[in-house]
């Protein structure tokens, strides 16, 4: 599990499509632990959360499996999109 930093990294996860990425945002009243390959997951969204916000807000983390990304918040749930 690692805290996903620069574009460059991002990028790389999604195109392996190996492992998940849960996202952390703490206004949110659920967070989500998504496949890299999710249409929910833009290179935009992460630009503004992680670069711009310098992840004031919330967090892009790379796990190995779905229940890692479980264990991060009592707020993370399963991407509906991903895990339907």
């Amino acid at each position: 599990m690692h805290q996903i930093l620069s574009i460059e990294q991002f990028q790389e996860i999604k195109n392996k499509g190996i492992g998940f990425i849960a996202i952390t945002d703490r206004y949110l009243r659920k967070n989500c632990v998504h496949h890299p390959n999710c249409s929910s997951i833009q290179d935009s969204n992460f630009v503004q959360k992680a670069i711009t916000s310098n992840c004031k807000n919330g967090k892009y983390i790379y796990v190995d499996h779905q229940l890692q990304g479980l264990d991060i918040s009592s707020k993370m749930k399963l991407c509906g999109t991903c895990f339907s």
